[in-house]
């Protein structure tokens, strides 16, 4: 709630108000801090241990890219875009320009449904299939998509979302 909005409940001033809008960002802080850097992003487990406190208590959609090496170590995590409770633009030219900033050969892509369920809307897919375009053109594998919905996660690796968008390319 916006801080106008808890100044209104009994017994919540200015101060309190204040201190309750840092908490979720405090939390998120923390939990990103206590995952280790430089650590390879191997499975979609350590993926998602990873990428999850970024989208904690997030109100806005937001879309992230984590650029890896070929050991799949993490070379950089950029946020592409963040936009409105249930959508966010995304430039493929930001992702083509961040992945070729650190010579990346693979990449996740990452964003958050903070109003609904993991599953990916048709504009999820169509924007995995654009951007798995445009890396494959410069020889950069997309290893995975998740969406994030509250605590829990949907990796396309792991369903056939993201096979079935490759065999789509293919024909």
């Amino acid at each position: 709630a916006p801080i106008e909005e808890l100044e209104k409940m009994p017994e919540v001033g200015h101060a309190t108000a204040v201190v309750l809008k840092f908490i979720p960002q405090m939390c998120a802080y923390y939990l990103e801090n206590k995952t280790q850097k430089n650590v390879a992003l191997s499975s979609v487990q350590a993926v998602s241990d990873f990428l999850m406190p970024k989208f904690f208590a997030k109100t806005e959609e937001e879309f992230y890219l984590v650029c890896l090496d070929a050991r799949r170590k993490m070379l950089r995590t950029t946020c592409i875009s963040k936009g409105t409770g249930n959508a966010t633009s995304v430039s493929v030219a930001r992702i083509v320009a961040e992945v070729t900033k650190c010579n990346a050969t693979g990449v996740v892509l990452a964003h958050n449904h903070p109003r609904g369920i993991t599953l990916p809307s048709s504009n999820d897919i169509a924007v995995t299939r654009e951007i798995l375009k445009a890396l494959r053109m410069i020889g950069v594998e997309v290893v995975d998509h998740l969406i994030f919905a509250e605590n829990e996660y949907l990796s396309f690796a792991d369903t056939s979302y993201l096979a079935s968008i490759k065999e789509s390319m293919e024909r």
